[in-house]
């Protein structure tokens, strides 16, 4: 017996091990799942043969050593159960709670038949991996009933778990349609790198391997019969072949479909802990909230008093006042002065401490109205009393004209070593030397759509300092504008300003060239992504895609062929994206809104009540955008997502290859 159970061990781990390739085809099909059942049946077959003789002989033999094949048996088999069991809490916690409550009822039924299963097919693996300590009556009462479960209660199970993902009633939504065809089924698949369509496939997966398992059960059983019975059960064991078949034919024709229909996109969600230049950057120096005082602006007319903010429409900073001069010169305005409000005759200051992002922390008028967030002042020198005087206060839009502050975007082409036959498997932002860059990662596609090899980010083409401050890319302006004589305070005055100008290398963001296109932009059906690239249009910073055709069944990538495509649709035929109040977004509640595609959203500063304007947003999300597992990408995107009261991340989005088309019965 002992050598019997070595040998059961081993044809069990090649029952482990031999699970339909998914790594020759990153998707399931019939045909794969019948080679699986086919196999399982040859194996369970032999697997007989060798156990008759000492079976019918009612032998027992202890041993005392696990062989290494036994414990990797238990490993893989472990992990496989492990797998499923998460697979539950995988799909709900990637649902909005509308979908959730919608889909619970529907997920917990399908995965009670799956523990059935699962909690029988353990009773198998143990009576197969511990042969030597049962008795023949005992292995004989699992053939009969398999525990609490009879054959015919085994077969009805595995058939509810069929009806439970594609539900048979056409008036009743399904798990699979609910994820194809909801649109907030897609808005909120964004946790694992997983779209909707590998989702739905990963629930099949699920489904027909554990029908592969109860087949496994079954066919052990009728084998352990004829045993002992000393009889044939072929023709019931080849009907539970054809009709795992055919079940498995019938609900892969459904999750087909609903494959076709399903999203196909993945983006990542708000991180847990959002941490600075890790899960996002941030334009700085850009826009930002500036108390200023009649005094301080070039359109001061202090002793007349004839002043108001709403005048203050492209003003500069002279700085004349007390309170303007208390502050160090680096938190001067030193740009342009836009949309200027009044806020209050006398009002309570927090300067943010030295080191801040920030110029200021909070501020209280004398009525008790309070902007930014209450607490205690953690500059000890920043709070600032400022008198009624008989003129406004403004709180105004600083625009930054510095050159080296991160407000540009790298306008260089990003693509895959496509010569190598590497095509674009991730994307991210990352930042360098005041410029944000698109960084992709790559891996070598190989026959049917398959990602082979080691996957790595690609260096990106950095842009030196001098290059940023050339004149090509900007040019700062002086001049003067009046004399000492011919101004009531006797002093020069003069203008600066800093023109940037429309080139090839970086875009840059300021006050009248502030919005970002929202596109999705997909290759089709016969090429892959190998690019990326931004580029300026007009005012206004777009998303450009390289695709490349390819050979579905060779791998290979038509380099001659690659091309450059972009959404063409200009700002008037777009939906803006609007921020309303926006608030630092990482300090709000997790995104809830996504924007679609044909939108655009414009960088500003964060709302004025709510933080004092002290931030541009949106936020720049520097996540990595990924398939888990690494598929052939045949688009990207760019979108915004927040919610209301929230600037929101501006981040990536890919598009995966669509496998459906490759996929059939047989």
């Amino acid at each position: 017996m002992a050598r019997s159970t070595s040998l059961l061990c081993l044809l069990l781990l090649a029952l482990v091990c031999q699970q339909p390739n998914v790594n020759a085809n990153p998707f399931l099909t019939a045909k794969k799942v019948l080679d699986y059942a086919v196999n399982l049946y040859q194996k369970v077959d032999k697997l007989q043969k060798f156990l008759s003789t000492e079976l019918n002989e009612d032998s027992k033999t202890e041993t005392d050593e696990k062989s290494i094949v036994e414990l990797e048996i238990y490993k893989k088999m472990d992990q496989l159960s492990t797998d499923f069991q998460d697979l539950r809490d995988r799909i709900l916690d990637k649902m909005s709670n509308g979908l959730k409550d919608k889909l619970t009822e529907k997920t917990d039924e399908l995965f009670k038949h799956v523990k059935d299963v699962q909690r029988l097919y353990k009773t198998f693996l143990d009576f197969f991996a511990n042969a030597q300590n049962y008795e023949s009556t005992e292995l004989k009462d699992f053939a009969n009933v398999a525990t609490t479960f009879s054959l015919v209660e085994l077969k009805a199970t595995i058939e509810r778990l069929h009806e439970a993902l594609v539900d048979l009633d056409v008036r009743r939504d399904s798990i699979i349609t609910i994820l194809s065809r909801e649109s907030s089924a897609a808005d909120t698949m964004c946790i694992r790198g997983e779209s909707s369509q590998q989702l739905i496939h990963t629930l099949y997966k699920t489904v027909v391997l554990t029908d592969a398992k109860g087949l496994l059960v079954t066919l052990y059983s009728y084998g352990l019969k004829e045993t002992f019975e000393n009889r044939t059960y072929e023709f019931r064991k080849n009907k539970e072949i054809a009709d795992f078949y055919e079940r498995t034919v019938n609900t892969f024709s459904k999750v087909r479909d609903a494959m076709a229909d399903a999203s196909r996109e993945v983006w990542r969600c708000d991180t847990e802990k959002h941490e600075k230049d890790v899960t996002y950057s941030k334009l700085q120096e850009v826009f930002q909230g500036f108390f200023v005082y009649e005094p301080d602006t070039t359109r001061s007319n202090w002793h007349a008093a004839v002043f108001r903010c709403s005048a203050l429409k492209d003003d500069r900073l002279r700085c004349k006042s007390a309170p303007c001069k208390a502050q160090p010169e680096e938190r001067r305005c030193t740009g342009h002065l836009r949309d200027c409000q009044s806020i209050a005759h006398n009002m309570q200051l927090c300067h943010s401490p030295p080191g801040s992002d920030r110029r200021y922390d909070w501020m209280k008028t004398g009525a008790g109205t309070l902007y930014g967030r209450d607490g205690p002042c953690a500059n000890t020198q920043g709070i600032w009393d400022i008198p009624p005087y008989l003129i406004e206060n403004c709180l105004c839009n600083c625009e930054s004209e510095q050159r080296d502050a991160d407000r540009y975007f790298s306008l260089l082409d990003v693509t895959s070593d496509v010569d190598q036959n590497k095509v674009v498997t991730g994307v991210r932002l990352r930042k360098h030397n005041h410029v944000f860059h698109i960084q992709i990662q790559q891996g070598t596609l190989e026959a049917n759509g398959t990602i082979s090899g080691t996957l790595e980010w690609k260096e990106i083409k950095e842009i030196s300092s001098s290059d940023l401050l050339s004149d090509k890319v900007s040019k700062h302006f002086y001049k003067v504008i009046a004399n000492p004589h011919e101004n009531f305070d006797k002093e020069f005055k003069y203008d600066d300003w800093t023109e940037f100008y429309k080139n090839d290398l970086v875009y840059a963001v300021t006050y009248d060239q502030n919005t970002v296109y929202l596109d999705d932009l997909d290759s089709g059906p016969n090429a892959l992504l190998t690019g990326l690239r931004f580029q300026q249009v007009n005012d206004d910073l777009r998303l450009e895609i390289q695709s490349t055709p390819f050979d579905y069944t060779t791998g290979k990538l038509k380099t001659d062929q690659s091309s450059w495509t972009a959404n063409t649709n200009t700002r008037p035929t777009r939906h803006e994206v609007f921020l309303t109040d926006p608030d630092d977004p990482t300090r709000t509640k997790e995104s809830d809104n996504f924007s679609k595609n044909k939108q655009f959203v414009r960088f500003r500063m964060t709302d004025l009540r709510h933080d004092l304007g002290q931030y541009t947003v949106p936020f720049l999300d520097l996540q990595d955008a990924v398939t888990t597992p690494a598929l052939p990408i045949s688009g990207a995107g760019l979108f915004h997502r927040g919610r209301l009261h929230s600037g929101g991340f501006l981040g990536f989005k890919l598009i995966h290859y669509d496998f459906t088309p490759h996929l059939s019965n047989v």
